[in-house]
């Protein structure tokens, strides 16, 4: 999990929201970043987070949801909420 959170994170250091809006490869790259994270997420894992739900949910939605994935949404977690899970 904090590999691929690391990964994220650098894959979109640098880069600006339009950038990766443009860049299916980066988006490609993050998304399945946040579907090794999701994975990853179970067991004790997954009570050292509150937003464990949330988590599983977007991998669920990534998995899934292919016409539904937002690139707005897995840029604002990559940019502003992924460094969190990096301890």
């Amino acid at each position: 999990m904090h590999l691929a959170a690391t990964r994220a994170v650098e894959a979109t250091a640098g880069r600006t929201f339009e950038e990766f809006g443009q860049d299916w490869r980066l988006q490609s790259a993050v998304e399945r970043q946040f579907e090794v994270i999701g994975e990853a997420l179970s067991g004790p894992m997954y009570q050292r987070f509150p937003d464990g739900e949330k988590i599983i949910g977007l991998r669920n939605v990534l998995s899934h949801g292919y016409d539904a994935v937002d690139p707005a949404v897995l840029w604002s977690i990559a940019a502003g909420r992924l460094p969190e899970l990096i301890v």
